[in-house]
């Protein structure tokens, strides 16, 4: 189901960040990795390929390839109004919702990633809170139909590698955590998630 556009859009909060400031950190974060995918996209015209610029830069291939895309489908003015918007938490958001929102743009379109980032910020969503919101929206009725890709092969593996990576990272942060101590059976079979995650993302490439 289509995200319905609404005719007048709530103001996106915004104020004037501390230097130094975490706010300010996230920003500045968000703005080198924009930077570095128009470098890899001007990069790549010069001959050097998105693996090689990557090493260059300690970054994989794969994320290299996320920032490429972020520098094509956001425009400066885009990642001004990005970078302006702070949730009630009075920050913005973070790497983390980027896929997410592109993975929109590709299958749906801009102005369903605009609204979507706009909810995102005014709401203080989470990065799961955005994934299930874009679940809700646009996924098939989730009773065992056949999934619809709408993408290239390569664009709907990255996507399915991301999802991995994202599972990975939360398992690891759980067993960090220490919330796990108490319960020596889930802390165990978290352990256990956790490494064949790994090994399976790495099988992968």
């Amino acid at each position: 189901m289509p995200v319905k556009q609404k005719t007048k859009r709530s103001k996106l909060p915004t104020a004037a960040l501390p230097s130094g400031s975490k706010a300010q950190r996230m920003v500045d974060r968000l703005r080198q990795q924009y930077a570095l995918g128009r470098d890899a996209v001007e990069a790549q015209k010069n001959g050097t390929s998105t693996e090689e610029f990557g090493a260059v830069h300690n970054y994989s291939g794969h994320m290299m390839r996320k920032m490429k895309a972020f520098a094509r489908h956001y425009s400066l003015e885009e990642l001004d109004a990005l970078c302006d918007g702070l949730r009630p938490n009075g920050l913005p958001l973070h790497w983390g919702y980027i896929p997410v929102l592109l993975a929109v743009e590709g299958k749906h379109g801009k102005a369903d990633r605009e609204e979507l980032q706009r909810l995102a910020i005014v709401e203080g969503w989470t990065v799961p809170k955005l994934r299930r919101e874009v679940r809700k929206r646009f996924s098939v009725d989730g009773h065992g139909r056949n999934p619809q890709f709408s993408g290239s092969a390569t664009d709907e593996f990255n996507t399915l590698i991301e999802g991995l990576e994202f599972i990975e990272r939360r398992c690891r942060r759980l067993l960090d955590s220490g919330t796990l101590k108490r319960n020596k059976a889930i802390q165990t079979k978290c352990g256990r998630l956790w490494r064949a995650l790994v090994a399976v993302r790495k099988k992968a490439g």
